[in-house]
């Protein structure tokens, strides 16, 4: 009896045929999975900005083009129609994204960034990727009219962020999108920008009012001093002129008189209690007297 079985034949060359099918299937499940997590990405083509220049004036020109600056830094948030960066949400799977508007000011420009964050975490580790639109402005004063700016606005560019595996991430928003809204925000900058500018006028009058209050009491404190040294000076004057022994000085009482030498009775420590002044470094009663290691000091 004949137990043999009859094995199909498998050839080299249909077995790698299957195997790069299965390859070639895989290839292009992957392709659709990174199309569906990518989602549209927005070209990278630089989008112009409809509202390009507009002047901004102050009530004075103390105010600097880095001073603008900062206050457009400030403001552009708040007038976006997209939220304040950072807005946060963490979806079922453990996927953070973060989504808003920075605005930074950098000397005098401003570099506006509509930013989408993606972070991924698996196990200990993460995956974070960042997409970002920017747009910047120049704040130039204007030469021919002080305490005015002109605030020119470049083209809205993409900065792609990718996910693992260099999946592109899905932007926060068309280039277009982002544009419009820049030249939305930038109408509706001038008023508050304005109001701003004006707030600091005010903080900075007040400041100079109040230096100008010190150095005036200062001034007045001096010119106090000064008088009240002239006196003294004046009054000593007629004084070494009529002084004889037993008369009070700034240093006690005249004890004896040598040409233009005075000795007055006055105790110093480890000096003596008699100490000689001359004739013309002597001061009436009125005037405060001081010997340091036994050496007299001018009032």
């Amino acid at each position: 009896m004949n137990f043999s079985k009859k094995l199909p034949k498998i050839s080299l060359a249909s077995t790698m045929k299957e195997s790069m099918k299965n390859l070639g299937d895989l290839k292009s499940l992957f392709l659709a999975c990174a199309l569906l997590l990518s989602g549209c990405v927005t070209a990278t083509k630089p989008v112009p900005v409809d509202a390009v220049t507009f002047f901004s004036s102050s009530s004075n020109d103390t105010v600097t083009a880095i001073e603008v600056a900062k206050d457009i830094a400030s403001i552009l948030p708040d007038l976006s129609k997209y939220p304040r960066f950072p807005q946060t949400t963490v979806d079922s799977i453990g996927v953070t994204h973060k989504t808003g508007i920075i605005a930074t000011a950098i000397g005098e420009k401003v570099i506006i960034e509509y930013r989408t964050y993606y972070w991924s975490r698996s196990g200990s580790s993460m995956t974070e990727a960042v997409t970002s639109s920017l747009c910047e402005l120049a704040i130039l004063p204007d030469k021919d009219a002080p305490g005015k700016f002109s605030i020119t606005s470049s083209s809205v560019s993409e900065k792609p962020g990718f996910l693992l595996l260099h999946i592109p991430l899905k932007p926060f928003a068309t280039s277009d999108q982002i544009a419009a809204d820049i030249a939305r925000s930038l109408s509706l900058l001038g008023p508050k920008l304005e109001a701003l500018i004006m707030a600091r006028d005010e903080r900075n009058a007040k400041l100079k009012l109040i230096v100008n209050n010190r150095l005036a009491a200062e001034n007045f404190v001096q010119d106090q001093a000064r008088l009240q040294r002239k006196k003294i000076l004046d009054e000593a004057v007629n004084f070494r002129t009529t002084m004889k022994i037993g008369v009070e000085t700034n240093c006690g009482p005249i004890v004896d008189i040598k040409s233009d030498m005075v000795k007055v009775y006055f105790p110093v420590k480890n000096y003596g209690t008699e100490q000689w002044i001359r004739r013309d470094e002597i001061f009436p009663p009125s005037a405060p007297c001081r010997f340091v290691d036994g050496k007299y000091q001018l009032p």
